[in-house]
């Protein structure tokens, strides 16, 4: 089973935050879902939206989703110092890291976090339960 969620955050991390790399943060949204009562589905919704240089008009940008149930997000610099994420944005995302698992929980399952590193030591840290990590479709 954790061998299974591993590969499937592995593939979602390497699809769909690779092309990001090397790319500047233009925008940050975070959106909370309302569940409803029978919902158990992700709660919270992070999109960062990135250059894409990788086109010719350079006006262009692409969108990346992170999703999960009972989420933290944070933003911090080298020296673990809070930062808003406004300090952030204008920054190129250098490369994403470690996903953790705590097991210890039986009932909420496991927590996940994802660490994407940009530029002048800047980190963006999520955690959460049911991290998905994906391309941003509007709905």
């Amino acid at each position: 089973m954790i061998e299974e969620i591993e590969e499937r955050i592995d593939d979602n991390f390497h699809r769909d935050l690779w092309k990001s790399r090397g790319e500047k943060l233009v925008k940050c949204e975070k959106i909370f879902h309302k569940p409803a009562i029978d919902e158990t589905g992700p709660s919270e919704q992070i999109i960062l939206t990135f250059e894409d240089t990788d086109q010719i008009d350079i006006e262009n940008t692409y969108k990346v989703s992170i999703i999960a149930n009972n989420m933290e997000f944070g933003v911090c610099d080298s020296f673990n110092n809070p930062m808003g994420i406004e300090s952030i944005i204008g920054k190129r995302l250098l490369d994403y890291g470690e996903v953790h698992f705590d097991t210890f929980n039986e009932d909420t399952g496991a927590v996940q976090r994802a660490t994407l590193i940009f530029e002048e030591d800047y980190e963006i840290n999520v955690d959460g339960y049911n991290l998905l990590i994906e391309k941003h479709t509007a709905e």
